[in-house]
């Protein structure tokens, strides 16, 4: 599945009509079809409203009022805004309506409007669409208030109207919908945290543009099972049931400085339980607090990171002159290694001179929450469109793959970008981060891409908090997922 800008929807349509001769009155139909089989699967109303603009958005719901009429479901129809603005084919639709005797009522008066709702089983919302930007008019804001205010269940045609379809920012009065029917493609702005809450059950519906249309275009890939499935099928890797434990790939992990003997131990533990072979564990700690007995220890730096070609380094590491002279060490022998670097290490490195920062992060992953990205970056972002932005920036600045934490995850080598959008709380627990590294690490030992290990561990450590049992669960409960998960997306 993909996602793109909202901005980007004209040139991809155009690229639909110019390219592949399918006339913008053919997608507008197709929109109106795929929302009408939403709408009796999911709700089967009796009477709708539907209510729409002057864009393209309030001709596919000009479309939509059509097929319910023929189904014989009642309908009222209202416009909000002028006929003056019509584009030809909402236009065409308009017109059709008024032929089957369909009335269509013009900027009604807010009694008349809250009226028309009260008698209604379903809000057809068709006002913007992917057109809306800044903030709500006075004249638009008191209807919204009051379809809002209705608790009558709201369909959305594309996008909730009041949402920024590229950044997810939206005006506190914005739609609430109930269902979401999107169009073609998922829009950026439905990704953000809170737009997506807004958004309801969103569906991507197809309406006949091809994939190839949003090739020449700026497009992301969201990540999902089906395509994980892909991934791991075209993955050369293969085992068996006589695959010896170092054919099952090795990685070294190096961090846990005095009290945070757990952090470093639950990373490594992830990476055996994605389906490592061997782990091998240094503990800047000397105190014993071993906790999984299947890792291998060592006091030896160099022991540790010879043994492997994927080094995890960071959890738990602390960011302090020792934690800087024994990073320092391992990025000096690094050569042919892949390195992911995460928590402490981040920290560490961000206080580096920039000929420095190039020349550790250069080929690397790195897994930062916000607040790391920030220190490393001197970033922020307060939307999805500015998420990606940084993201894509940073990656191609330091030649790293970035794995920028926090809903909705951002993964980017800067040529390839990838969303995972799903939120759960039960992720917010500590030692979260430190299974999402161990899992990434545990997956490139195995021999997957780097993006691909990405990818797929942001999956699996998603639905492995996900599926404990607990409301709040452990970071223990979260590990005790992980090979089930991995099996449903990783076939070997």
């Amino acid at each position: 599945m993909f996602a793109v800008k909202g901005s980007d929807i004209k040139r991809i349509d155009s690229e639909a009509q110019s390219r592949f001769l399918i006339p913008a009155i053919v997608l507008m139909e197709n929109a109106a079809i795929a929302s009408c089989n939403v709408l009796t699967g999911k709700f089967n109303p009796s009477k709708c409203s539907v209510i729409c603009g002057s864009g393209n958005n309030g001709g596919d719901g000009f479309a939509l009022a059509r097929h319910l009429k023929n189904r014989n479901l009642e309908i009222e129809v209202v416009l909000l805004g002028s006929e003056n603005r019509f584009s030809d084919e909402t236009k065409i639709n308009f017109k059709i309506l008024k032929k089957l005797g369909v009335k269509v009522l013009k900027n009604p008066s807010p009694d008349k409007f809250k009226k028309i709702l009260s008698s209604s089983q379903l809000i057809i919302d068709a006002v913007f669409g992917t057109g809306f930007h800044n903030a709500l008019d006075s004249f638009h804001r008191r209807y919204f208030k009051i379809i809002n205010h209705s608790k009558i269940p709201v369909l959305s045609l594309d996008i909730p109207s009041g949402i920024d379809s590229n950044t997810g920012e939206f005006d506190s009065d914005a739609i609430r919908a109930s269902v979401t029917v999107t169009f073609g493609f998922v829009k950026t702005g439905l990704l953000w945290s809170n737009a997506s809450e807004r958004a309801g059950e969103l569906i991507v519906a197809d309406i006949s543009i091809p994939v190839d249309a949003i090739f020449s275009k700026k497009h992301y890939l969201i990540i999902e099972k089906e395509i994980l499935n892909a991934i791991s099928a075209d993955s050369s890797i293969r085992k068996n049931e006589w695959t010896h434990k170092t054919e099952k790939g090795k990685a070294s992990f190096v961090g846990g400085g005095e009290g945070m003997e757990g952090s470093i131990q639950f990373a490594s533990y992830s990476a055996l339980k994605s389906g490592a072979g061997i782990v091998y564990v240094y503990m800047l700690s000397k105190k014993e607090r071993r906790f999984f007995p299947e890792l291998v220890f060592t006091d030896n730096l160099n022991d540790a990171l010879k043994k492997s070609n994927v080094w995890v380094i960071g959890c738990g590491m602390q960011n302090n002159l020792k934690s800087k002279e024994i990073l320092l060490e391992a990025v000096k022998q690094s050569k042919g290694k892949t390195i992911l670097f995460d928590a402490d290490a981040l920290n560490i490195i961000s206080s580096m001179n920039e000929s420095d920062k190039r020349r550790i992060l250069r080929g690397s992953i790195i897994t930062p929450h916000p607040e790391e990205f920030f220190r490393l970056s001197k970033m922020r972002f307060n939307n999805i469109s500015e998420k990606i932005s940084s993201a894509e920036k940073f990656a191609k600045k330091y030649n790293a793959l970035v794995v920028l934490k926090s809903p909705p995850t951002i993964i980017t080598d800067s040529k390839t970008t990838m969303i995972f959008p799903n939120m759960n709380s039960k992720l917010a627990t500590a030692g979260s981060g430190d299974i999402l590294s161990g899992i990434i690490g545990g997956l490139m030992a195995q021999g997957y891409s780097p993006m691909a290990s990405s990818a797929l561990g942001v999956y699996i450590h998603f639905y492995s908090g996900e599926r404990s049992s607990s409301a709040n669960p452990t970071a223990s409960q979260f590990i005790n997922n992980i090979s089930k998960v991995r099996r449903e997306v990783i076939n070997v």
